[in-house]
């Protein structure tokens, strides 16, 4: 048929000061522990079963030497060894549980040493290390209990267990309970444990180094040695006495091998003295045994970090983060790392987490703040700097913030930041041409923009790039007289005399003085003849004078000496791209090949390619920039949007991504226009009007959107209201042709066909537009005669013989009434556009009504290949199947067709006559009571097709 047209201080190893003498997570290192020394133990063992056999006390005396050398697992094998020979000696279960608390086991210990009282050993002895284990492990209840069940024991020994009672309380924060004990203690006989509590009193007090002398007192053999020397391992930490902290801890260390805590402070002190691989040392033997400790990670990381190994620093930082160390150190580690490795997305994750706390982390403040930036969340930068005096006063930062805010169109914001940093001292030159720049881009700060770049000229007279700035800017606010009275005044040095003529020389330019603009730049290339500006300004004005030959050999010779100076190669390739653009492409191309992530570069031969109608081409090199969405231009948007809508068919993706370009730069109408495209082409209407009212609001002397609300609302049936917004216009507005050819259109969908036709026979009285004459056309045809509206297109072919949509349109009126005639319309519109689908398909059904199905295939043929799913083609091809004896094949591109469009009355007709003559009258006669005829044609059809049946 035709077509129509504050965690950190859990893990260290005391409270806050940093002193208590217990350790915390105990309980879970000791269950950590028991498997590591099982695991260490089977090894001894194995590496034992070659020996002979041995009584308990050989193994026995071997355990113990194993013991003082430290070698602790081969020293439990050889004691586990001899209690399996004599399993109820409390000797040897007591000197176990020795080993086991030198390993810090405190639980096997104490497991260990109440057998030991099980088997009578007697209290005396187990007393004390029985009562550490208890303490090691918390058990404060236990330290207290075992005190009041042994008054027999003997006045020293009760005395340090009364001190690990104390100690125990200070734990569980009975300071009170402790110091009552501590004031009992004072009048013990043994010095060392006066001594003990003197220390702890001090350290209670605040006063860290009078209990440090405190402790010099206490000596080994002492019971309380360990402990004492721990502490004061602690205090040399606190009074950041790193040297000495670190002998003592290495002290400590030699004595009981398995304090692992320990050995993480010991770490720290390294650290904090920039012994980064004495540090590494005692973290790798932490990780050894307790892999996913999380301050051990986090030291870890740190040593990485100053290796300048980010990768390894990321991931232990991230393992400590992961166990539990969420503090603000860790998180700035990992951000820090992140952002090394250029995991800027992952660093803005871990700043997040601790965006509240980072004002005592300044420099990390500044990393958050230019994060958010840079992934689009402004509102949230500038939160930060308003809240931050020391974070606004980053210049750098504040400007970044407020052109984003001014992009968004959040100006009072911008100019709150703004106002911030003036209020916080007294601007540098550099400091004023920054802000100068920025107020230009506020609206209604550009005077103030103007006053701010003109005192930076002032303070740094000499400076070129200061001068060069205000002179631009008074280009932009065409301020002529300024700019060249500024340029002139460069005259006279001799740093500055070539960038005056060059000025003077482009300001005559812009004013239509091209004679003087010419004067100057001969002048400019007498000094510097090649100069590349001096050049560019040449090659414009040879141009002008429409010397495009000379223009396009001053280009050429410029880049062959500055091959990267962009705005030359886009003026070549603007100068040759409708003859031969291959030299300007070619540059490009090489630019981009030696510079891949030189974005200004590659966006000007993306650009190139788009034009050359190599769109995908010119996207793949843009993305392969690596830059990130925040900061792409508009182009570079234009280009990855459309790509997702026609190439990847993904109109929801594409709608996605223009609405988040609007968010980020609606100050940019590219960014408007291509939204409410993709929200229009995704029949996304009332969002689209939405969106149009709204801006309209904003900007009521658009007429771009003005237009599109019209269009809008008229394609969402809303005729009469469309009609009433065309009533706002002026009457010179209303008058003019694409202000008729809107209304006409309007009257037409609303039924008023008279009325139509005035407007548009107005526009088109105007502008001969094919659309217009089209529908003039049809009115014609369906409301006086097609004798009036044949006589109108004959007359339009007068303007524009070459119509195609009218030729078409022609054609078809004479389908009926001069079938000669309609074929010379189509072939006359195939001779300028060969594969114009629709005139292919008319001219082979026009042929096939005059039986000449053989010249009609090969037109329908081109066409179902160029559209094999336009139903009207189908159809067609169908009808030519039919008769030329391919009825199964054509009975298929019927029912292809049918798919696509259900309810077409004439493909129902022409399928269900194609049933008949192939005998299947019962589809037949089924399908023919489903239709509904809608013309006096379609119904005598019908009526012809029932006579068949």
């Amino acid at each position: 048929m035709p077509i129509c047209t504050k965690q950190t201080s859990r893990y260290l190893l005391t409270r806050n000061d940093g002193l208590k003498s217990s350790f915390i997570f105990v309980n879970r290192w000791n269950r950590i522990m028991k498997k590591t020394l099982l695991v260490t133990c089977i090894t001894a063992a194995l590496l034992l079963q070659g020996c002979g056999k041995k009584d308990s006390e050989q193994h026995l005396q071997d355990a113990l030497k194993f013991a003082a050398n430290n070698e602790i697992p081969a020293a439990i094998i050889e004691l586990k060894s001899a209690i399996q020979q004599q399993p109820d000696d409390g000797r040897l279960r007591f000197e176990l549980g020795m080993i086991y608390l030198k390993a810090g086991d405190a639980a096997s210990a104490a497991k260990e040493l109440e057998r030991a009282a099980e088997f009578k050993l007697d209290s005396k002895t187990l007393a004390i290390p029985l009562t550490q284990s208890y303490f090691l492990q918390g058990q404060h209840q236990k330290v207290g209990s075992y005190l009041t069940a042994h008054p027999e024991l003997p006045a020293d020994v009760q005395d340090t267990l009364k001190l690990y009672h104390a100690l125990s309380l200070i734990e569980a924060s009975d300071t009170d309970g402790a110091k009552a004990i501590f004031a009992d203690l004072a009048k013990s006989a043994d010095p060392a444990i006066k001594a003990m509590v003197e220390a702890q009193t001090q350290v209670m007090s605040g006063q860290h180094e009078a209990a440090l002398q405190a402790l010099s007192s206490i000596t080994a053999p002492h019971h309380i040695y360990n402990d004492a020397l721990l502490l004061k391992a602690k205090l040399q930490n606190v009074l950041k006495q790193y040297d000495a902290s670190i002998e003592s801890f290495n002290a400590y260390l030699k004595l009981n091998p398995g304090a692992h805590l320990a050995r993480l402070i010991l770490a720290q002190s390294y650290i904090a003295t920039n012994k980064n691989d004495e540090a590494d040392k005692e973290i790798v033997k932490l990780l050894k045994i307790f892999p996913k400790q999380p301050l051990a990670n986090y030291l870890k990381a740190v040593v990485e970090f100053e290796r300048k190994d980010f990768q390894k620093a990321k991931e232990t930082s991230e393992i400590a983060i992961d166990n539990g160390l969420n503090s603000v150190s860790s998180r700035v580690l990992a951000a820090i790392s992140s952002t090394q490795l250029g995991l800027e997305q992952q660093a803005l994750n871990h700043l997040q987490a601790v965006h509240s706390q980072l004002g005592t982390y300044p420099p990390a403040q500044k990393l958050y703040v230019a994060l958010k930036l840079k992934f689009g969340d402004t509102a949230a930068a500038q939160q930060q700097l308003l809240s931050n005096d020391n974070a606004a006063t980053d210049l750098q930062l504040v400007s970044a913030t407020a052109f984003q805010l001014v992009k968004q169109r959040s100006d009072s914001a911008a100019q709150e930041l703004v106002d911030k940093y003036e209020k916080s001292g007294k601007a540098t030159a550099d400091d004023l041409m920054t802000l100068g720049s920025l107020k230009l881009s506020i609206p209604g700060m550009e005077q103030q923009g103007l006053a701010a770049l003109e005192e930076a000229a002032k303070l740094a007279p000499q400076v070129e790039q200061t001068q060069m700035v205000l002179v631009t800017a008074y280009l932009q606010q065409r301020q002529y007289d300024k700019a060249l009275e500024l340029a002139k005044s460069w005259e006279n040095d001799d740093k500055l005399k070539h960038s005056s003529l060059n000025m003077q020389a482009y300001i005559a330019f812009l004013q239509g003085n091209n004679l003087l603009a010419q004067q100057h730049i001969d002048a400019a290339l007498k000094v510097d003849a090649t100069h590349p500006f001096s050049q560019l300004l040449q090659a414009t004005l040879a141009q002008a004078a429409n010397k495009v030959d000379d223009a396009i050999k001053i280009l050429s010779g410029l880049l062959e000496k500055h091959p990267t100076y962009l705005p030359a190669l886009e003026q070549l390739y603007a100068l040759t791209r409708n003859d031969n653009a291959t030299a300007a492409l070619a540059k490009a191309e090489a630019l981009n090949k030696d510079k891949p992530t030189d974005y200004q570069a590659a966006l000007l031969y993306a650009r190139m390619l788009a034009d050359q109608g190599k769109h995908q081409q010119g996207l793949d090199l843009l993305n392969a920039t690596g830059k990130v969405e925040t900061e792409r231009h508009s182009f570079h948007w234009a280009l990855f949007i459309e790509h997702q809508r026609a190439v990847l068919k993904d109109s929801k993706a594409a709608v996605e991504s223009a609405a988040k370009w609007f968010a980020q730069n609606s100050a940019d109408q590219n960014s408007l226009y291509t939204y409410l495209r993709m929200l229009i082409l995704d029949k996304q209407l009332d969002k689209a009007l939405k969106l149009t009212s709204d801006e309209l609001t904003k900007a009521p002397d658009n007429k771009v959107l003005y237009g599109t609300r019209v269009q809008l609302l008229g394609e969402m049936g809303q005729y009469k209201e469309a009609l009433k917004e065309l009533e706002k216009l002026s009457a010179e507005e209303a008058a003019k042709a694409d202000a008729l050819f809107v209304k006409g259109r309007l009257l037409l969908a609303d039924k008023q066909p008279e009325q139509a036709l005035v407007a548009l026979t107005g526009s088109y009285q105007q502008n001969q537009a094919s659309v217009t004459a089209l529908m003039i056309a049809d009115i014609y045809a369906k409301t006086m005669s097609e004798q009036k509206a044949k006589a109108f297109i004959e007359q339009h072919f007068n303007y524009k013989p070459n119509d195609s949509a009218l030729q078409i349109y022609y054609g078809n009126l004479l389908l009926g009434t001069d079938k000669e005639k309609s074929t010379t319309a189509f072939a006359k519109v195939l001779d300028t556009q060969p594969e114009n689908v629709a005139a292919l398909n008319n001219l082979a059904w026009t042929l096939l009504e005059q039986q000449k199905t053989t010249e009609a295939l090969p037109h329908i043929e081109k066409a179902i290949k160029l559209a094999p799913e336009n139903p009207d083609v189908l159809d067609t091809y169908a009808t030519v199947l039919f008769i030329t004896g391919q009825q199964a094949k054509a009975l298929e591109q019927f029912e292809k067709s049918l798919r696509i469009r259900p309810d077409n009355v004439a493909v129902q007709l022409n399928y269900i006559d194609a049933l008949i003559k192939t005998g299947d009258k019962n589809t037949a006669k089924t399908m023919l009571d489903k239709v509904k005829p809608t013309d006096k044609p379609s119904e005598d059809k019908m009526n012809a097709l029932k006579a068949l049946l």
